[in-house]
């Protein structure tokens, strides 16, 4: 808690009286009750699930552009925020957010009673909304691309679609056991309580090396573009130009699009394949030097080599902040941090839902067992 509080994280944060304030409402006070397990030590209250999509440069500068007027509206303007469970919760930020950069359509905050059913914003659904839309979604239609308001200006605007290489999934699971939580499984999932289709769903995608692992991924995709450009040559009609095709412009900006994802791709797997390489010959010594002392200069050399292997092989369009400093305040603005050449990774915008979960395994991994928001115990 002194550590949080150290590195400012709740500077300039003026808060509403709650319920169960003591000791005047202090900043000790309300991240002891309130802050550990939402604003900072996430995994000592609930498993966390990630999905980690890659976005351009242009689409990041939108969502900080919300973020940022999201942020003065409260900072600088006469409105309060008012966390509401219904109507305006910390997913609805998260949710429009990214749909100010297109990635999909926004949920209306504070709608009438009635209409607000239809804007619910939760956690888990979220996730596995994001999930499905990252990994299964339509990469391959343009006409259907041509319906969908979201995906039709995010291709037209940022030469970008949501269904793409390099959008994984990750899973934190709680921190048990410990003293401040209950951390019995405690699900919240807005679903058919007959179906489960929501829960069983993201357990399918959490299982498939396809969605959780980069190198399979990357295969993968690579497959699915292989198969789009194929069928365009196929089905090509060369005199859709002499006819007339109210889908012209999309056709073209699609197929050059899927293009160049595939060039992405195959570079993105050459390069894992000399990072693999360059760390084999790294542990690996030849037989000649078994028994020698190292010598820290090739370690170096070997460092600056893959740094700049990493800067040279690295799709462009995967290059985006990601190593900004935590802690600012509700006062301060975001900006975008200059990212690490790193060869063995493709940077991309981490979003993170929680509360979701369920027993699930993976090879070489242990299974998550708890998941969800989980209860403070409460002293008897």
């Amino acid at each position: 808690m002194r550590d949080a509080i150290n590195k400012e994280i709740y500077k300039g944060v003026d808060f509403h009286d709650y319920p169960d304030a003591s000791d005047g409402g202090s900043l000790e006070d309300f991240i002891a009750k309130h802050g550990i397990g939402t604003d900072l030590a996430l995994n000592f209250a609930r498993s966390a699930f990630c999905a980690r999509l890659p976005i351009t440069e242009r689409m990041l500068d939108e969502v900080i552009a919300f973020l940022n007027d999201k942020n003065r509206e409260y900072a600088e303007g006469e409105a309060d925020y008012n966390w509401s469970v219904w109507a305006d919760n910390c997913v609805h930020t998260l949710r429009n957010a990214l749909a100010a950069a297109n990635i999909w359509s926004p949920l209306s905050v504070r709608a009438v009673k009635f209409l607000q059913i239809f804007n619910l914003a939760v956690p888990a659904n979220e996730f596995v909304n994001l999930a499905e839309l990252g990994n299964e979604g339509n990469i391959a239609d343009y006409e259907q691309i041509q319906q969908n308001d979201p995906q039709r200006d995010a291709l037209y605007e940022f030469n970008w679609l949501p269904t793409r290489h390099g959008a994984l999934l990750k899973t934190l699971p709680v921190y048990e056991p410990n003293d401040l939580y209950d951390t019995t499984f405690r699900m919240f999932t807005l679903q058919s309580p007959l179906r489960m289709g929501k829960t069983e769903h993201a357990i399918k995608l959490l299982s498939d090396d396809r969605f959780v692992k980069l190198d399979a991924n990357l295969r993968y995709f690579r497959d699915r573009y292989d198969a789009i450009l194929a069928k365009h040559d196929e089905l090509r009609d060369r005199l859709a130009s002499v006819r007339g095709t109210p889908y012209r412009r999309i056709a073209r900006l699609h197929y050059e699009y899927i293009k160049t994802q595939r060039v992405e791709v195959s570079t993105a797997i050459r390069a894992g394949r000399s990072a693999r390489l360059v760390n084999d010959a790294r542990v690996a010594p030849r037989h000649d030097e078994v028994g020698k002392t190292p010598d820290p200069t090739n370690a170096i050399s070997m460092r600056i080599a893959d740094q700049r292997r990493g800067s040279r092989n690295r799709p462009p369009s995967l290059k985006i902040p990601q190593d900004s400093k935590a802690g600012a305040g509700r006062r301060e603005m975001l900006e975008r941090m200059p990212t690490q050449d790193m060869a063995d990774r493709i940077d991309c915008m981490i979003v993170e839902f929680e509360q979701f979960g369920e027993c699930i395994k993976r090879r070489g991994d242990k299974p998550v067992r708890h998941a969800g928001i989980s209860c403070r115990k409460r002293n008897e």
